[in-house]
């Protein structure tokens, strides 16, 4: 989550246009009143300097925990046990259901027996 033009410091994460047009989204680590150069968590290098007029938001909160999830629930073997998972309880559902009808239509059949039988004797 971000937020739109906000006061930036040292430390912050925010995202930024370059000078190609690109979005950036990296961590200040140098300011001074019109530029800031940032960098990436996991890069080496510094960006190049960039105007604070270029800034588009500040990162206000982010969630490692998610992201997380996230990158595993997207792993193919994952996806697979997921699908299989569904499938699997939708054939146990339905075949209890249907298990569940038929139950219910021998009842049916008994008591219309019952009543025949009843009928007859009478």
């Amino acid at each position: 989550m971000y937020l739109k033009k906000t006061n930036t410091k040292y430390g912050d994460i925010v995202t930024y246009k370059d000078s190609e047009a690109y979005i950036i989204t990296h961590r200040i680590i140098k300011i001074d009143s019109n530029n800031f150069v940032a960098k990436g968590d996991a890069n080496n290098l510094e960006d190049e300097l960039q105007s604070i007029a270029n800034i588009q938001g500040k990162v206000l909160y982010h969630s490692k925990l998610l992201g997380f999830l996230v990158l595993y629930i997207l792993k193919p073997l994952v996806i697979i046990y997921i699908i299989l998972f569904a499938i699997i309880n939708i054939f146990f559902y339905k075949k209890e259901k249907y298990e569940d009808e038929e139950a219910r239509n021998k009842e049916t059949k008994t008591e219309i027996k019952e009543n025949a039988n009843c009928q007859n004797i009478t």
